[in-house]
């Protein structure tokens, strides 16, 4: 029996679920699960409306998720025991994919999402799930402060305001401190390019509609108590795949790939990390490359050829 019904930033789920799908049905996926598939043939959504979706925007999908599940992984290396919160986990089933037989997890989404979830996915003792807003802190009563959670946020801050994104982190920052954080963002340029776009599929329409939340340097989180341990990003683990064309271009413009970035944080520290000493970008730095970004009319003009692949 199919089922599905979701609208707004919750219907979003959608798109890195199908891109994922399609890299795991693709001979030499850098994903391999037949899950995707099995979740795929028991929704009941069109899915012809991501037909166009480019190879170049599965591949920028694939990478963020493989970054995250490692970035994950090394985190219960490290804490065999330790408990992850997953922030908007959509259908995504990352606790089957990195679980060690030892830790605690818990998926919060919205109600409906989760009651999505709970058609897809069996219960067990170690994983469970809380049905709520991300921005509704009433579910911080169900997730306990020690020990000192790992919370994963992949493809979720984007969707919220900037105010709305300092809020979140503020409020974990002081409900559970010394936890740490992955999570994932867009230059503010990149979404500038992305709002002037008309994509034909009527999904990534909708989801340049709702995306708000960019920074420029993890300097603009310093004031929640943040401490950047890693930043990455998708273009660095293309491999063989990378496009010629971007390849070329970024051996040139070598700040592109700062379009997307996702960082492994600590929260909730009285001491900040001093980014200029770190390498991970200064507010100086991000100043001076929002500027040439905007100047060099050469590298926008491409920019905006390639963001569909780059998604």
């Amino acid at each position: 029996m199919k089922f599905f019904d979701l609208k707004g930033v919750s219907e979003t789920l959608i798109y890195p679920l199908y891109l994922r799908y399609r890299e795991s049905i693709r001979q030499s996926g850098r994903i391999q699960d037949k899950i995707y598939a099995e979740i795929i043939q028991r929704i009941d959504w069109d899915f012809s409306d991501l037909e166009t979706i480019s190879e170049d925007a599965q591949l920028g999908i694939v990478c963020r998720t493989l970054i995250f599940d490692n970035l994950t992984k090394a985190y219960i290396q490290k804490y065999p025991r330790g408990m992850i919160i997953s922030l908007g986990s959509g259908l995504d089933f990352r606790f089957e994919r990195v679980d060690n037989g030892k830790i605690q997890w818990i998926d919060i989404d919205l109600p409906r999402v989760i009651a999505l979830r709970e058609k897809c996915f069996p219960k067990t003792d170690r994983n469970s799930s809380v049905s709520s807003s991300i921005l509704d802190f009433s579910w911080m009563a169900s997730v306990p402060a020690y020990p000192p959670p790992l919370f994963v946020a992949e493809g979720i801050f984007v969707y919220f305001s900037q105010e709305q994104v300092k809020n979140c982190l503020m409020h974990i920052s002081k409900n559970y401190p010394r936890s740490q954080m992955i999570l994932d963002t867009y230059s503010r340029y990149y979404i500038q390019l992305l709002k002037k776009e008309n994509p034909s599929s009527l999904l990534l329409k909708q989801i340049y509609h709702l995306i708000q939340w960019g920074m420029d340097g993890w300097y603009e989180l310093e004031a929640a108590g943040i401490q950047v341990l890693d930043e990455r990003f998708q273009t660095d683990i293309y491999g063989d795949r990378m496009p010629g064309e971007l390849s070329e271009m970024m051996e040139v413009f070598p700040w592109i790939r700062e379009f997307s970035r996702i960082g492994h944080l600590r929260l909730g520290v009285k001491k900040l990390l001093d980014d200029s000493e770190k390498g991970l970008g200064s507010q100086e730095y991000s100043t001076q490359l929002f500027k040439s970004l905007q100047e060099n009319f050469a590298a926008k003009e491409y920019i905006k050829k390639l963001q569909r692949r780059t998604t």
